[in-house]
């Protein structure tokens, strides 16, 4: 259970952060948008560094978020059709499309 619970507080600490750095992505899209005519070119350049760099800390911990739902998933024997973790439908053939009547 040690496990579990240690992956758990994992998946809870990164969707903290993910909010967190998508908030942060979207202020500075935000700025970039209403001040790219009235800020110097200095500021444009690293707001424009800071949305690339925040971009791929977003990027980079979805795949950790995604990659730690499927440590849980194989940790607790769900499976992929579990929809415990909320991915009721991964592979398609137990798609409500694929089922005949």
């Amino acid at each position: 259970m040690a496990e579990l619970d240690r992956v758990k507080e994992r998946i809870g600490w990164l969707k903290v952060v993910f909010a967190i750095l998508m908030a942060t992505d979207i202020t500075l899209l935000g700025w970039l948008a209403q001040n790219y005519n009235m800020a110097s070119d200095f500021q444009s350049l690293m707001a424009f560094v800071a949305v690339i760099v925040v971009t791929a800390g977003v990027v980079w911990i979805n795949r950790s978020l995604s990659s730690s739902l499927t440590n849980w998933e194989n940790f607790n024997g769900v499976g992929a059709r579990s929809s415990a973790v909320g991915f009721p439908y991964r592979d398609r053939s137990d798609s409500p499309r694929n089922r005949r009547a």
